[in-house]
């Protein structure tokens, strides 16, 4: 997840498609290092662990950082610099399609049977969609190749990648795998 640190190329980019100021940018410079404690005293007094067996400063990126800091969009309509606007920008640049998922339109075997919960959870994937021997992923890396080339390696099929925020594709993984667990529990 380097690119969603990359501060030149983050804070390029969101000034580019003019979803920040040059005094957004310069805000975002000056405080991320402060935002990103912030972050981790409120990770730590949560309580919260996250599952990849990463810690929590390397699991957080710029781009939650600056999600944090609850920026107004640059055109001054009050709206707000959401993580999916950046991801879109990024998948826009990125020359990849950006997908919404939607948790309803989940299949609960594509999602939790072709790639094992732990390596789903490592590299924050979510396989969303099966058919004609592709496998539509989504990713919040988009520097994810290697890992996408193992998967295919591993199950001899092809693999689409899709960008998706981090935290839909977290509490994606977090709600199917939960819900798996409750049924084989039950059976």
């Amino acid at each position: 997840m380097q690119l969603l640190s990359d501060e030149k190329y983050i804070l390029d980019l969101l000034a580019r498609n003019r979803l920040i100021t040059p005094a957004q940018r310069k805000f975002i410079s000056d405080h991320k290092a402060q935002q990103r404690q912030l972050l981790l005293r409120q990770q730590h007094a949560d309580h919260q662990k996250i599952k990849t067996g990463r810690t929590s400063e390397a699991a957080l990126t710029l781009v939650d950082i600056i999600v944090s800091m609850n920026l107004e969009l640059s055109d001054k309509n009050g709206q707000p610099l959401t993580e999916e606007l950046i991801f879109r920008a990024i998948a826009e640049d990125r020359g990849l399609s950006f997908v919404k998922l939607d948790p309803l339109k989940l299949d609960l075997k594509v999602v939790t049977k072709t790639i094992p919960r732990t390596f789903a959870f490592r590299h924050l994937l979510l396989p969303f969609a099966f058919a004609n021997g592709i496998l539509e992923v989504a990713v919040c890396d988009p520097d994810n190749s290697a890992v996408l080339a193992e998967i295919e390696r591993a199950n001899q099929l092809t693999v689409k990648p899709y960008l998706a925020t981090k935290s839909d594709i977290r509490k994606l993984l977090a709600e199917f795998y939960g819900f798996q667990s409750s049924i084989t529990a039950a059976e």
